[in-house]
């Protein structure tokens, strides 16, 4: 339940801002299609964009839950855990333990 709100919602919002900026440009009535009108009512255009939006929406937010999982669950394994000592490390240190210093 928790991953359709999180696609779903996202996705509705995503309609209703294109669904605004686009008809608040454009009104039904002027689309043509070939000189062919392609609505007969301005509630059906209202209704038939906001659900491709909100489908467009979906598969947008379906494809970013998609890549947003963790490596382990998309490979099947997980990494390979951390040697002991390497957190701490210094990446720039000597091997006895110091750190070089500039001469100047």
């Amino acid at each position: 339940m928790q991953r359709a709100i999180l696609l779903l919602w996202p996705s509705f919002m995503i309609a209703c801002l294109a669904t605004a900026a686009f008809f608040s440009v454009f009104d039904p009535f002027e689309l043509k299609l070939h000189g062919v009108q392609l609505f007969e009512d301005k509630r059906a255009a209202y209704t038939l964009f906001m659900l491709v939006t909100w489908a467009l929406g979906a598969l947008n937010t379906g494809i970013v839950l998609l890549l947003e999982k963790p490596g382990s669950e998309i490979n099947g394994f997980c990494a390979l855990p951390a040697k002991a000592g390497d957190e701490g490390d210094d990446p720039f240190s000597l091997p006895n333990g110091t750190t070089p210093t500039r001469k100047t």
